[in-house]
């Protein structure tokens, strides 16, 4: 798997968070101030994180479920109800 760097995390640490996700098979997306905000001072992404950090959670949440639902019909997969 091909790591990058992650904010002020040390590579031990980046490389424990990536076997964390790998070994949980989990889905995850972040995004650092560089990638969408560069021109914000530190203390503005501070205040931006602790701002939106639960919509865009929120957001995140609902566009997986879209996705999820995307993969089920292109897939055609159907799910069994229990009875």
């Amino acid at each position: 798997m091909k790591t990058i760097p992650i904010g002020n995390l040390t590579s031990k640490e980046t490389e424990m968070f990536y076997n964390l996700i790998d070994k949980g098979k989990l889905l995850y997306q972040w995004f650092e101030k560089e990638h969408i905000a560069e021109d914000f001072t530190d203390e503005q992404w501070n205040k931006f994180l602790e701002d939106k950090q639960d919509g865009f959670a929120d957001s995140v949440y609902e566009t997986a479920m879209i996705c999820v639902d995307d993969f089920k019909v292109d897939d055609k997969i159907t799910i069994k109800e229990n009875k």
